[in-house]
């Protein structure tokens, strides 16, 4: 019963600070702070890369970085016609490797 009732203060305490952790994740994520993941990408489209591979979707980062849905795609397509890729998982198997 005592472990029970831990892991609800434990449940609550998480879900109490949730969005104080995911808006300092935010205010990292949307620092001027340049990965270059591949040379052959724009700074733009590495920046897109590092949300994609934050796990962010493509209309979640399109607010992040004030651009349309549209443009978050094309910038996709060019990633993945000039790393010569078709996916996201193809994404993270050429990082891993």
């Amino acid at each position: 019963m005592i472990l029970f009732i831990i892991t609800i203060i434990i449940f609550i305490i998480i879900f109490t600070l949730m969005p104080f952790i995911s808006s300092e994740y935010k205010k990292t994520m949307s620092k001027n702070t340049q990965t270059y993941y591949f040379d052959v990408l724009s700074k733009r489209e590495n920046e897109i890369v590092k949300y994609l591979l934050s796990g962010y979707t493509s209309g979640s980062f399109a607010k992040e970085l004030y651009i349309s849905l549209p443009t978050v795609k094309t910038h996709i397509s060019n990633i993945y016609r000039k790393l010569n890729i078709n996916s996201k998982q193809e994404l993270f198997k050429l990082l891993d490797s």
